[in-house]
Order: C-alpha cells, then structure tokens, then sequence
C-alpha cells in the first residue's frame, strides 16, 4: 500500500527551506496522498551516544550513587522550565530544541543507571503504552492518556 522514495540523507539546504538537513522518507500512498515521517528513531539512538560520550568526557562512569541521581532532578527541572518558557514564548524550532534538552537529561538519567536495568524498564515502558487502546483509556481533561474507570 505504500511506496518509500526516501530523500538526502543530509541537505546542504539549511532549515526552512524545502529540504531539512538530517534527511526526510516519504511514504507515499496508492492514491497520491504523501506522508512524510523524519528518521527521529535514527537522531534519537545518535543523541543517547552523544550522551554517552558527554558522560564519558565528564568523568560521569560506573554506577551512579543515589546522592548523583538526586542531583539530577534540578538539572531535568531547569530543561523542563526552558521548555515551558519556549512554548509560551517562542519560535517552533526553540521548542524543538528545548525538548531535545529534556530529553537529553532524560537519556542521561537512564544511562546513569545499571544497563540491564535501564533495559527492563525501557522495555517494560514501551510495552505498556503499545497495550493502551481507546477501549482501555481515554485523554482526560490534562491531556494526559489515563484508564478508563
């Protein structure tokens, strides 16, 4: 049902402008109608080791101690405030570029914990929410996806 043609991998054509610089695939249908989807599962497994170097040139190795994991709850706090402040006051791509910054010390966070644990719950995670149907749960008023009584 759906044909790929898949474009650039990298533009030299800079943001804005009819090609994006970390490429595009387009999937389009039978009938003409385009959908176009980013490699965001590409960007984002390249940002979790750019991550893992910044940890490593830092010193940030080995298990990381509670008091560690504690004291990165401000650090997610601030990127969350950026964020915040950027969608009531900014362009698009500041947004964009602010929820990257969570979810870098998000990534970070998980890193920092043991591997086969971070694993577990990522799979846990993911499984989880693929089981949530509009027969289980429903959007509620927050916006937030929540069983349904």
């Amino acid at each position: 049902r759906w044909r790929c043609k898949t474009t650039q991998a990298h533009s030299p054509f800079p943001l804005g402008t009819n090609h994006h610089p970390v490429g595009i695939l387009r999937l389009q249908e039978d009938n003409g109608r385009t959908m176009i989807k980013d490699q965001s599962h590409q960007l984002i497994a390249e940002l979790t080791a750019s991550v893992q170097e910044f940890h490593n040139r830092f010193g940030l190795v080995g298990a990381a101690t509670q008091q560690e994991l504690l004291s990165r709850i401000p650090i997610q706090d601030e990127e969350v405030i950026e964020l915040h402040h950027a969608i009531l006051n900014e362009s698009p791509d500041r947004i964009a570029n602010e929820a990257v910054d969570v979810l870098y010390v998000a990534i970070g966070t998980l890193l920092r914990l043991d591997p086969e644990l971070a694993a577990s719950a990522l799979t846990e995670v993911i499984q989880k929410n693929n089981a949530k149907t509009h027969d289980t749960h429903h959007i509620n008023q927050a916006g937030k996806v929540v069983r349904k009584a």
